[in-house]
């Protein structure tokens, strides 16, 4: 008897965190969306012109990389963001550089750590989401970050009753990007904790 009501406890403790950590993070997107959806906005923008992905490689946000894909290659660079050699880059690939840096600088206040534009397909049709990492401060402990994960898609996606991303109408599958399964922000918008920035 002792042991069940010590399982059910330990049950019951883990339910309630997993709760918790979702309600946090739902809560932060509440709190930060004017910000989120800015960056991601103005990523698509450029990135239909530019096809790029950035990531920050340190916690002190001391060093970035920027992956640039044309027709042909895929250049990966990293950089000090203070660097000129950055600008230098960004001009000798017709980026608009006060428009990249000014993107990279809102990314690092709101501590994002990745951001890319991820293909997939539905029913034979290739489709986007950009996907954005965060590092979520209020969530894991000294020895394990988390990362707070948001996908945006361009149309509204399927949800079950528990809030999981579904891999079309009327499915009872599960949809995983990246191994992980995302749970409901708003109709094209969900978010998953993880242990990795990308």
């Amino acid at each position: 008897m002792r042991n069940y009501l010590f399982y059910s406890i330990i049950a019951c403790l883990f339910l309630a965190a997993c709760s918790s950590s979702k309600e946090l993070s739902a809560d932060y997107y509440r709190q930060n969306e004017e910000a989120l959806v800015s960056i991601k906005d103005r990523f698509k923008k450029i990135h239909r012109l530019h096809p790029f992905s950035f990531e920050v490689r340190d916690k002190n946000f001391s060093e970035v990389g920027i992956e640039i894909i044309t027709d042909t290659l895929r250049y990966i660079y990293h950089f000090n963001p203070g660097e000129n050699n950055l600008a230098d880059t960004l001009k000798a690939h017709r980026f608009n550089v006060p428009e990249m840096l000014t993107l990279f600088a809102d990314m690092k206040q709101m501590r994002c750590t990745w951001i890319t534009n991820l293909d997939y397909y539905e029913r034979g049709q290739e489709k986007y989401m950009v996907f954005l990492s965060l590092r979520h401060n209020k969530l894991g402990s000294k020895r394990k970050e988390k990362y707070f994960t948001v996908a945006f898609f361009d149309q509204p996606q399927f949800y079950d009753n528990k809030g999981r991303l579904l891999d079309k109408e009327k499915s009872r599958n599960i949809m995983k990007i990246n191994g992980q399964v995302f749970y409901k922000i708003n109709s094209s918008a969900c978010f998953t904790l993880s242990d990795t920035f990308r």
